[in-house]
């Protein structure tokens, strides 16, 4: 995803945003809230070349960390987050992959069914940055870093791409519980990669859980 399309809809999230706030009978006051996250992620990669005999498996990864909502009204909220999130792939049949660990900023619009128990939609642009790699079950090297001399993989570290999933959210003991499923699109995994075989991109689906208590408001 490049820079442009991300800056388009931050704009067209932030112009949501307005609507929401000065929207006309709006006259519930907007509060905060915080919580955190625990859940799994599960990646792989999509190919360019759909002719290649290469075929990558699935990687389950974790996925934790915190959040800030600013609760605009019953329908809509923005929610900022910071979570640590482990990504990867698995390749070939000797269970050989790659691991890539990241912190990971996604700033979504949710948008809520004004129910008791609410369902709801989320989207948004996410910055991911990469704080770890390693590459395993390779019989000449073993588990070794991405950075080690022997593994050729050339690619980005800072990667932007898009946040959309879906949830559902309930009361739970003063606060809210809820259940999401993500997913990661347009991360472009760095793959300016020299591997063979047109590696295009990684796609990650994260199913979690997530609890907030109100700061503000009645």
């Amino acid at each position: 995803m490049n820079l442009k399309r991300t800056a388009r809809i931050i704009a067209f999230i932030f112009l949501l945003i307005l609507a929401a706030m000065f929207c006309p009978g709006n006259t519930i006051a907007q509060t905060f809230s915080v919580g955190g996250r625990l859940g799994v992620g599960l990646g792989t990669l999509a190919f360019e070349d759909t002719e290649s005999q290469n075929r990558a498996g699935v990687h389950v990864g974790p996925r934790l960390g915190g959040l800030v909502a600013f609760n605009l009204n019953p329908v809509f909220a923005v929610q900022l987050e910071l979570s640590y999130a482990r990504r990867g792939w698995t390749e070939g049949e000797n269970g050989a992959g790659r691991r890539l660990s990241y912190f990971q900023v996604p700033l979504v619009l949710m948008v809520r069914a004004p129910w008791r128990t609410s369902p709801h939609l989320l989207f948004g642009p996410a910055i991911s940055h990469e704080v770890g790699c390693n590459v395993y079950g390779i019989a000449e090297l073993g588990s070794v870093s991405c950075s080690d001399s022997r593994v050729e993989w050339s690619r980005n570290k800072t990667l932007v791409g898009m946040h959309l999933g879906l949830g559902i959210g309930r009361p739970f003991r003063g606060g809210t519980l809820e259940f999401q499923m993500v997913g990661d699109i347009g991360l472009r995994n760095s793959i300016t990669e020299t591997l063979p075989h047109g590696y295009n991109h990684l796609v990650v689906v994260t199913l979690s859980a997530s609890y907030k208590t109100q700061l503000g408001g009645e």
